[in-house]
This record gives structure tokens, C-alpha cells and sequence, in this order.
């Protein structure tokens, strides 16, 4: 646009050319980060000592190394990435949690952007039996022992003995038969405790049942079984353990008594030769007499 307009001081008139500049200013707008964990939320339960791979998927975000994961105050780089859809960046993280990751958050952030899950640790190691078959005594109570690793530490409605369909005792009951010992805590030693079941073995209707003992840790349930046969020598016979043992200390006295009369019998017979020797001397000696006197 030109513009003229006589000077006010100058004689001759001047002209000079505005233009007009339109600045187009350029919006760049950036899509929204978003890290979201893959397939889980909330508190999740995690086994002590056993490795976990738990992936974190990152849309619009950058770079593999610029994403951070932490445990607590602990950062982790044990990671490695999956294949995923454009623009989702899925990377996941290793770690072996223990005992003083109870409650500790994991996080995976992207810049200021980041989610989190609460871990919920537990233990279920059983470090000794029971057998798979445990062979009982005919008329005595029997012990099923068995040694486990617990966390959180158990209760007495955590631990169920099983036997059939219609038996089951927890810690500190019984029914006659079976009974379940208190949960005993093994001194000295993390997280390890003794479970007992005594079962009195009266009939074989006891090996015919199958038998199972179960444990719960924060949801989380673990069942043996296991079967129960009565000894055969015992079981063969169907006399009480004590019966036998009369019969021992009877044969005992029995050979004492044998012996005895034996004895007595061969030292009368001892005697009894000695005598007749005896009187065979006295006779051989008299004929001699006799002889002599005859000459």
C-alpha cells in the first residue's frame, strides 16, 4: 500500500511504500505420554526367590533408555524389550524379589509420566516331607511330619488335614483319629515351621482313605497328598504292639525256665553216674578181699 502526505517541514512531498507482513505462527502439539504396566494393576503377589518378568508399555513415548524402573528405592536395569504395536514402546524388567520387597513399589516412568504396582511377597517351600506313602504301625499313633518355609507366618486356618471327603482338622483339633498338632516355629531359622498329624491306626478303613494336607498364603494354596499303608507284619496278624512284646518276655522266661531244668537234669545224672561208679568200686574191691583170703 502506498501512502503520501506533504511534509511538514520539507518542501517537496514525500512518498514512501508500507507493506504489509501476515507472520503465520506454526502450532506443534505433541501427543500425550502414556505408561501403563502390561496386564496387571493394583497389588500383585509375588513368590520369594522365583524371577519375575513384568512388562511396562509406553505410547508415545521415546527412546528405550529412557525408561526408568525402580523397586523401592532400588533402580533396576535387568530389562528387555517385546515386540509391539507403532508407537507403543512394551519393555519389561527382571528382578527376583525377596523377603524386604513386601510392600514396596515397583515403577516404570517415562519422564514425569510413570505407574506403579504395590508388591505383595509370599513362601510356600516345602523343605521335608511328607512321603508320598507313609507306612504306619497297626494299633499305635503315628506322626506325618513335614518341614515348610511360610510368609506371611501362618495361622491354624491355614493349614487343612484331609483325609476322604468328610475329615479335615486344622492345628489344635482333633476328631479321635487324627490330630493336628500346633503350628510349631522352628528356632533360629527364617520362616520355617513343623507340621504334625498323629493318626491312630485301629482299622484298615485308614489306608483305604486318601489323605492331603493344604496350606494357604495370602490366596495362594498348596496341597500335597499322600497315602498311608499299615506295615504288613503288623497289619498281617492284627495283634496290638504290646501283645507282642508279653509274648517276647513269655519265650523269654520260657528258655529261662528250659534251661534251668536241664541243668538240674544233667547235674542228676552226674550224680546218679558218680554213684554207680561208686558201688562198682565197692564191689571190686570186696571180690579182691574175698580172693585174698581164700589163698
Amino acid at each position: 500500500m502506498r501512502v503520501c502526505r506533504p511534509p511538514e517541514r520539507l518542501v517537496i512531498w514525500g512518498c514512501w511504500t508500507s507493506v504489509a507482513i501476515l507472520i503465520s505462527t506454526l502450532s506443534i502439539t505433541t501427543a500425550q505420554v502414556q505408561v501403563d504396566f502390561v496386564d496387571i494393576w493394583g497389588d500383585v503377589l509375588v513368590k520369594i526367590g522365583h524371577e519375575q518378568n513384568i512388562g511396562c508399555a509406553v505410547t508415545n513415548g521415546g527412546p528405550r533408555h529412557q525408561i526408568k524402573w525402580t523397586l523401592g528405592d532400588k533402580i533396576l536395569t535387568d530389562t528387555f524389550e517385546k515386540e509391539s504395536e507403532e508407537g507403543v514402546l512394551e519393555e519389561y524388567v527382571k528382578f527376583t524379589p525377596s523377603l524386604e520387597d513386601d510392600g514396596k513399589q515397583l515403577s516404570c516412568s517415562f519422564g514425569d509420566t510413570r505407574d506403579a504396582i504395590r508388591l505383595e511377597v509370599f513362601q510356600q517351600n516345602i523343605e521335608e516331607g511328607p512321603s508320598e506313602t507313609e507306612m504306619m504301625t497297626f494299633g499305635e499313633k503315628n506322626s506325618v511330619e513335614m518341614l515348610v518355609r511360610l510368609f506371611p507366618p501362618p495361622s491354624n486356618d491355614d493349614v487343612t488335614w484331609r483325609a476322604g471327603k468328610d475329615i479335615s482338622v486344622h492345628p489344635g483339633q482333633e476328631n479321635g483319629i487324627y490330630t493336628a498338632k500346633t503350628i510349631q516355629k522352628i528356632q533360629d531359622e527364617e520362616n520355617l515351621y513343623k507340621l504334625v498329624l498323629e493318626v491312630l491306626v485301629e482299622n484298615k478303613t485308614v489306608a483305604s482313605r486318601q489323605h492331603s494336607v493344604s496350606i494357604v498364603t495370602r490366596g495362594n494354596t498348596k496341597t500335597i497328598q499322600f497315602n498311608i499303608e499299615i506295615k504288613p507284619e503288623v497289619a498281617t496278624a492284627g495283634v496290638p504292639f504290646w501283645i507282642w512284646i508279653l509274648v517276647i518276655i513269655v519265650a523269654i522266661i520260657g528258655l529261662i525256665v528250659i534251661f534251668i531244668v536241664v541243668r538240674n537234669s544233667r547235674k542228676k545224672k552226674t550224680s546218679t553216674d558218680d554213684k554207680e561208679k561208686n558201688d562198682a568200686d565197692k564191689e571190686q574191691g570186696s571180690l579182691l578181699s574175698k580172693q585174698e583170703n581164700v589163698s
